[in-house]
């Protein structure tokens, strides 16, 4: 491939990703198939697009990196410099505060948005700069999306990756590791030939897990569309019928809308955008991304001059970036440049962890016995007496994070942190840890290994080990990180510094343990129901019984009007009763596991919030029952509703004190299930949307 080609294909991919992120922005979120028959006559231009934002982000890391960049740099520069807090970014960024880096960022207290597509819309910089390299481009798209998502949704990055990678090439490599050649015939297919595209999205299937939802969807759409290769909306329905989903950012659901735009728009930019535009949803993202790909396949110079007229070759940014040109050209320019001086650079060793990570469950509360790792970074030796002097808390929090970093010759030493379990604690509760070293020493070496920064009432089991290690040998100790009856107060954000020492050079690696929000739990309460049938129905008991209705003697019922304790003063209230404690390690409360009763009920909820200042917050509910919230005694907030749990449903600016705040919460299950789930947010004027979870919050127990 030639730089002139290599370039037409960047500027086209970049020019389609602008293209199509100003065209799906106007109807953003709107599930229905769009009335507006040309996405010309809505476009936006001038709106920022995170789609974008985060990659130019990467851009830059990648320019100062290289080849070595790891999630950690990352994850340090998002932090830094993006602002945004909205879905799985917020989530990654109150798992990051709280020490918890990738892949464990991505997974961790994240049920829902961590199938979202905040990360498969940050695939184009991996194709882009490992040009016909599916396998790098997965690799590097997998940690990337490590970050803030898991499963599905990391999956689909490394999938539109490589189809970006490999639509460089003039063929693609298929599942089944022959080469598809645009023209030839697909088995089963009556003779019917491939279109370049549609091999380019064939061939790359098997970065999908065969029994993943996103490889079912893209197969059912491309079934479809050798069935009826004229109708997109019968496409569009077929696939939402067995792969719609409520969260408009669904990264299954967009994957099937992206495709259906690139097969059913052919060899027509304006038509793939505009049927990504009409199938609705998380419309920036799937015009973005199915332009992005039409763009690098096709070039730049197969663009009509109109359709680059909409943009003039400018994007705006919405995070703090210092670019001097925001020329999609210039853009172009610089990914070229990157590309050419990555290809120079001895491979990284292939990366591990965050792709088995995305195996984990995202939907399940907590990682348990999860066997991945965190990113490998060799360290430098610090100094056993300033490293304890030092106050944790005055270091920039990524370089806290990552540790010394040093590569090539002056490797030394690899320490990695695993967590063995989810990587939360709650009250007499432990957290297994792992330390894993790799010696790069050219001798044997003993080291000692411990914990520091432990806060008081914790202790590390066995409070040291010793590791042997031959040159090159890796091993790993494992300890349990401990709670006692002695902590009286448990906060959500805990560093811990995991420490090798030689007897002459200290090695340490900083993570964090989130602290569980306990509540004091009661219940269940429920009562008989009473209701009688319609007048005229036969007795199902026999004339003259008194016994109640066959409704009520399957039912219970449970009002959240009525009180089931003193509402006025629950600290005697809940004396009087017979509790339990209900681990919160994530916002999603486990209340079936803890209750598992069946039928209707009612659950008291109590909890002594320490704020470390007077402040109002927002208090964020999901819900899929009635509820009511009390802080400090006081009514705030609630709904006797019946619903769909996501974590957005109910909203509620509350006003915390210094010290002690009592919150109570009141819920109720009239369904098969309960499902809970309560954080708080910073205020500061703004929606909840647009600020940062609150981590430095803590328990009183």
């Amino acid at each position: 491939m030639t730089d002139t080609v290599y370039f037409d294909k960047v500027y086209g991919g970049w020019l389609g990703k602008c293209l199509g992120g100003a065209a799906g922005a106007p109807v953003e979120g709107i599930k229905k198939l769009i009335p507006c028959e040309d996405f010309r006559e809505m476009i936006r231009p001038d709106l920022p697009n995170d789609d974008l934002d985060l990659q130019l982000l990467w851009l830059e890391v990648l320019q100062k990196k290289g080849r070595q960049t790891t999630a950690a740099d990352l994850a340090d520069a998002w932090n830094r410099q993006c602002w945004y807090p909205f879905n799985e970014y917020g989530i990654f960024l109150k798992n990051y505060e709280r020490g918890i880096l990738p892949p464990y960022s991505g997974s961790f207290n994240n049920p829902l948005f961590c199938e979202g597509e905040g990360c498969p819309i940050r695939s184009e910089i991996w194709g882009m700069i490992f040009p016909g390299d599916g396998d790098t481009a997965a690799d590097y798209a997998g940690m990337d999306g490590s970050l803030d998502h898991a499963g599905e949704a990391v999956w689909i990055e490394q999938y539109y990756a490589a189809v970006e990678a490999m639509a460089f090439t003039d063929e693609t490599e298929s599942s089944t590791g022959c080469r598809n050649v645009p023209g030839e015939c697909v088995p089963g297919s009556g003779g019917l030939s491939e279109s370049r595209m549609e091999s380019l999205l064939r061939g790359q299937l098997h970065r999908l897990p065969e029994d993943s939802r996103a490889r079912a969807c893209t197969e059912l759409v491309m079934e479809t569309f050798r069935e009826e290769p004229s109708d997109w909306v019968k496409a569009r329905t077929r696939m939402l019928r067995r792969f719609g989903h409520f969260d408009f950012t669904n990264a299954v659901t967009n994957l099937g809308i992206t495709v259906i735009s690139l097969l059913y728009g052919g060899e027509n930019l304006w038509k793939v955008i505009n049927i990504a535009f009409r199938c609705g949803y998380d419309t920036d993202c799937t015009c973005a991304t199915a332009a992005a790909i039409w763009g690098i396949l096709h070039g730049a110079d197969h663009i009509p001059e109109s359709l680059k007229a909409l943009v003039n070759d400018q994007f705006v940014i919405g995070i703090a970036l210092k670019r001097t040109d925001c020329s999609i050209r210039k853009l172009s320019e610089e990914t070229c440049e990157l590309g050419k001086r990555l290809a120079s650079q001895r491979p990284r060793s292939r990366l591990t962890g965050h792709q088995n990570s995305s195996a984990a469950s995202c939907g399940v509360s907590g990682l348990h016995s999860v066997s991945v790792v965190a990113e490998q970074v060799p360290l430098a030796p610090s100094n056993p007496r300033g490293s304890r002097q030092m106050s944790m808390q005055a270091r920039p929090l990524g370089s806290l994070l990552r540790g010394n970093e040093l590569c090539g010759s002056e490797m030394t030493l690899t320490l990695d942190v695993l967590y063995m379990d989810r990587p939360a604690i709650g009250q007499n509760d432990r957290c297994r840890i792992g330390i894993r070293l790799k010696n790069h020493f050219p001798g044997r070496r003993e080291w000692n290994l411990r914990f520091s920064g432990l806060p008081a009432g914790w202790r590390a089991v066995p409070d040291t080990q010793s590791l042997v290690l031959e040159p090159g040998q890796e091993k790993t100790a494992q300890f349990s990180i401990e709670t006692t009856s002695a902590v009286k107060v448990l906060y959500g954000k805990n560093l811990l510094t995991a420490v090798a020492w030689d007897g002459t050079q200290q090695y340490s690696r900083s993570f964090g343990i989130a602290g569980a929000a306990e509540w004091t739990a009661a219940g269940p309460y429920f009562e008989n129901l009473e209701k009688d049938d319609p007048p005229g129905t036969p007795s199902p008991h026999g004339e003259g019984c008194n016994l109640p209705t066959l409704e009520c003697m399957v039912n219970n019922a449970v009002y959240l009007d009525k009180a089931y304790m003193d509402e006025l003063d629950f600290g005697q209230a809940f004396s009087r009763e017979e509790t339990c404690l209900v681990h919160g390690y994530e916002d999603l409360l486990p209340l079936d596991e803890a209750f598992p009763f069946q039928g209707q009920g009612c659950i008291y909820l109590r909890q002594r919030l320490i704020s470390d200042r007077e402040q109002d917050v927002w208090a964020v509910i999901g819900n899929n029952d009635g509820f009511r919230l009390w802080v400090n005694g006081k009514r705030c907030l609630e709904r006797d509703e019946i619903r769909l749990w996501t974590p957005y449903n109910n909203h509620q600016i509350v006003h915390l004190k210094k010290g002690v705040n009592e919150i109570v919460i009141k819920v109720l299950k009239r369904t098969e299930s309960i499902k809970f789930s309560i954080a708080f947010r910073k205020y500061e004027g703004e929606h909840f949307h647009r600020k940062r979870w609150c981590v430095d919050l803590g328990c009183e127990l």
